[in-house]
């Protein structure tokens, strides 16, 4: 059984909505240098068009999970280069992969196969999202679900995926972000 046998499950977050709940502004445009961009001052995302509709999701989850952390004390001294950015990625990476990838989904998903890259399309994430969740469950996670189906599942701890996507550290808050934001409004 392959992906295309079966429906993408559908994702328990929409990335997006919950953007517009927070209020902070999302525009997909043409961005040189990186996938996505985003700044804590303006409250604002830019994702580039060049990425998939399930990569763009992620990238925003991924910039909401930097705006939920801009204001932690981690948050505050990355963006001001005093602590490790990357200690604080790793954090996101987990908080992107929880909301994006429930135990109900993930259950349901390594029902309906055993390949990994088949799991991941059904659930709609990146491979790297899925590897992540997977090598981070907690005990009390694993015991919810079916191990059997765990154990089939074509993935171990060194599976090799590539991080899908690069993340755009905000500049200094110049309000330059709203300017590009209304520029390229959806």
């Amino acid at each position: 059984m392959t992906a295309q046998d079966f429906d993408v499950l559908p994702s328990a977050y929409n990335a997006f909505e919950e953007a517009f709940k927070q209020g902070i502004k999302v525009a997909i445009v043409h961005l040189n240098n990186q996938d996505w961009n985003w700044s804590h001052r303006d409250r604002g995302i830019l994702v580039s068009k060049s990425l998939d509709h399930r990569a763009r999701n992620e990238a925003v989850a991924h910039c909401i999970a930097h705006f939920d952390l801009s204001s932690s004390r981690k948050g505050q001294e990355a963006l001001k280069w005093v602590g490790w950015r990357g200690r604080l990625e790793m954090d996101i990476h987990s908080m992107v992969a929880g909301r994006m990838i429930s135990l109900p989904a993930l259950s349901d998903a390594i029902s309906l196969s055993e390949d990994f890259v088949d799991v991941a399309a059904c659930l709609g994430v990146s491979e790297f999202l899925l590897s992540w969740r997977l090598q981070y469950l907690t005990d009390d996670e694993i015991g919810e679900l079916p191990v059997h189906a765990l154990n089939r599942l074509q993935w171990g701890p060194s599976h090799d995926t590539v991080v899908p996507t690069g993340c755009g550290w905000p500049p200094p808050g110049t309000g330059d972000m709203y300017l590009q934001i209304a520029k390229h409004q959806l």
